[in-house]
């Protein structure tokens, strides 16, 4: 501050008064601003970096982790497939929680960006730690392929796509068969490994009504902590369009894909 008036005093001291001004407009107006700090802005620079030098990086048995692709729509709908994943790649590896929506009608990209953010808080109040990525896309196989294309960053990008078993592929309609074959075929073509996981009883746990209240009773603070989920067993009753629906059973152990009604816009298929 001395050097600056020895130098020249005037700018010096016009340039104090502009920040003791900044300064009492701040603290009178207390703006509702996320100043954030320097010690997050320091992690973002240092993960930048790495992520830039492992480009370099060729692959080597040293270097290797499983890096999953897991379709699991929304996240809290399928436990089992994400907590196998988990297991395996915690600590070590890479996950991404993948969801495909489809729809012909135009998508909303606002709500997409919400669930982003709302899912990806879920996970890590679970501590799970993945990555939640939906896409819109026309169809499942298409979602797929944007998927194994896009997700990741660098050498931080999946290189294995797991799946739930299809366990109506005796009964169910034969173009989603050939759509489920075809994502494992897709995924061979984009050198992935694939995984299967099936489970008697079924991956698919969005039957259970009340996810959503489930997930933003968690979302709070300390409130009450019982919690009450009514389980509907009625196979052929309409669930609501906002939650995720157990009306076809054809994809429950395969990827959630929420597709836009002709009512509500949105529901799982």
């Amino acid at each position: 501050l001395v050097i600056m008036f020895v130098i020249n005093w005037w700018a010096a001291l016009l340039t104090n008064v502009i920040v003791l001004g900044l300064f009492i407009y701040v603290s009178y107006k207390k703006p509702d601003v996320n100043w954030g700090s320097s010690t997050q802005a320091l992690t973002y620079h240092q993960a930048l970096t790495h992520t830039l030098h492992l480009s370099g990086v060729e692959d080597h048995i040293k270097n290797f982790r499983p890096q999953c692709l897991v379709m699991t729509g929304y996240p809290n709908s399928r436990p089992a497939l994400l907590d196998l994943v988990h297991t395996f790649t915690k600590n070590v590896g890479l996950m991404i929680c993948g969801h495909i929506r489809t729809g012909y009608r135009r998508p909303n990209f606002k709500d997409l960006a919400t669930d982003q953010a709302r899912y990806q808080r879920w996970l890590l109040k679970n501590e799970t730690k993945a990555f939640y990525t939906p896409v819109f896309a026309e169809d499942m196989r298409h979602g797929t392929q944007y998927l194994l294309q896009a997700a990741g960053l660098g050498r931080l990008k999946p290189n294995t796509l797991v799946l739930g078993f299809k366990n109506d592929w005796r009964d169910g309609d034969m173009m989603n068969v050939e759509t489920y074959i075809s994502m494992i075929h897709d995924a061979f073509d984009f050198q992935f490994g694939a995984v299967i996981l099936r489970l008697k009883e079924g991956l698919d746990v969005s039957h259970i009504q009340g996810q959503d209240e489930l997930l933003s009773s968690q979302e709070k603070s300390s409130g009450t902590k019982d919690v009450i989920v009514s389980i509907d067993t009625s196979k052929d009753s309409d669930a609501d369009s906002s939650k995720p629906s157990s009306k076809a059973t054809s994809l429950q152990n395969s990827p959630a894909i929420q597709k836009d009604d002709d009512d509500d816009g949105k529901a799982t298929t």
